[in-house]
């Protein structure tokens, strides 16, 4: 049975010196996850980590449509690399769902991770296959 699920749909990695292009149509995007963050970052701050290096930023495009923004960060630890899901908005997730395989492929074939993580809310998990939850994830702003 047809789920919907539109794998013809590919992420587009983007590089700091494109994002110009794209900035008037990701920006309202990277502000719904700067509202979800409870002050961890900026907008501002978003694009300043971008352009480092510090995060990676991918999108899902159909025409002039961005229908997907979700950012990345490495994570290195004593003895794995990670890649963390820092940041995901969109619309129909049935047409991008494919967009999250292809960063796991990218992330162990050219980044050299060996985990992906999530830190999400509940209503993700449908939208993380795969993902074990291994912890619950408190947080208590002082």
């Amino acid at each position: 049975m047809f789920d919907g699920l539109d794998t013809s749909v590919q992420p587009t990695l983007v590089s700091p010196e494109t994002v110009h292009v794209w900035t008037s149509r990701i920006w309202p995007h990277l502000e719904k996850m700067t509202r979800s963050s409870k002050g961890r970052f900026l907008t501002e701050d978003i694009m300043d980590a971008f352009q480092r290096g510090a995060m990676q930023l991918w999108l899902v495009i159909r025409g002039p449509e961005v229908m997907c923004v979700c950012l990345t960060a490495g994570v290195t630890y004593p003895r794995a690399r990670a890649l963390r899901l820092v940041g995901l908005s969109g619309h129909q997730y049935k047409i991008w769902a494919a967009l999250l395989k292809s960063i796991e492929h990218v992330a162990k074939q050219h980044f050299d991770c060996q985990i992906m993580e999530a830190f999400h809310p509940p209503k993700y998990r449908t939208i993380l296959p795969g993902y074990k939850t291994t912890h619950w994830f408190g947080e208590k702003f002082l």
